[in-house]
């Protein structure tokens, strides 16, 4: 699990990375926290939607999904930036080819819209249910 969070973090540092000397390693991370923080709300939603009704309070949900996008910026940001542990990633992949690195930052910019798209979809349907 630990190598998958590492070539994410890639991927998108890929994505942020425009320059040689640039450093992009916090905002990678926020990034990838964001797309994933995303992706775990609207999986929230399309199980509301199977189960068909609301699983949590709105009040409760509202404060837990601010909750989720908070916490897991922190805890990104600690595991790959304040524990250095972006540098042994950087260094790891840094032999890949601009080719390489181009289609990473294209799969990164993919995870990144279709979490948001998803969160869309997911909330439009979610919002279509009739509750009571």
């Amino acid at each position: 699990m630990k190598k998958i969070f590492d070539i994410f973090y890639y991927y998108f540092y890929c994505l942020i990375l425009k320059k040689e000397n640039e450093a992009g390693e916090e905002r990678a991370s926020f990034m990838f926290s964001t797309a994933t923080s995303t992706l775990v709300i609207a999986l929230y939603f399309l199980l509301s939607i199977v189960k068909g009704e609301n699983l949590l309070n709105p009040r409760v949900f509202f404060f837990l999904g601010v909750l989720i996008y908070v916490v897991n910026g922190l805890l990104f940001s600690r595991y790959f930036v304040k524990s250095g542990r972006y540098q042994e990633i950087i260094e790891e992949y840094s032999n890949k080819t601009m080719g390489e690195k181009r289609l990473y930052a294209i799969i990164a910019l993919t995870i990144f819209i279709g979490s948001f798209l998803l969160f869309a979809l997911a909330g439009y349907n979610f919002s279509r249910l009739v509750f009571g």
